[in-house]
């Protein structure tokens, strides 16, 4: 892990506080760190940080070292000019709205619905 990576995590992350991680977390996932040590410090991925404190780090001159120390760390992060899906918040490629298993449940909501209207269509 880099030092730069670390630099950066104490500097922007707003659960770094007094050399330890108060592991609170926005998401859904049920991911809670409560043993006060932050998970980058023990090279592993951390969702808050690819959330919220790794989109920031874009206006950081360093910003391709950054991403590349914690690709590192987890391997799945698409180091590209990243997206977040508008439903659950994972990390998407360029040019598309949502991840595939969000994609798939609005695509089936949409024909459910259209299907739908159409029956009540057919009776007028």
């Amino acid at each position: 892990m880099g030092n730069l990576l670390t630099t950066f995590v104490k500097k922007e992350c707003s659960n770094w506080d007094s050399n330890k991680c108060l592991g609170a977390t926005l998401l859904s996932t049920g991911l809670l760190n409560t043993i006060g040590k932050c998970f980058i410090m023990e090279g592993k991925p951390c969702p808050y940080f690819e959330r919220y404190v790794l989109p920031s780090a874009k206006n950081d001159p360093n910003y391709d070292k950054i991403v590349k120390h914690y690709c590192k760390i987890n391997p799945e992060i698409i180091p590209a000019e990243s997206n977040i899906c508008n439903d659950c918040g994972k990390t998407i490629p360029p040019r598309k709205r949502y991840c595939k298993e969000c994609a798939n449940k609005r695509r089936k909501k949409t024909f459910r619905n259209s299907s739908r209207t159409s029956r009540c269509h057919v009776n007028s």
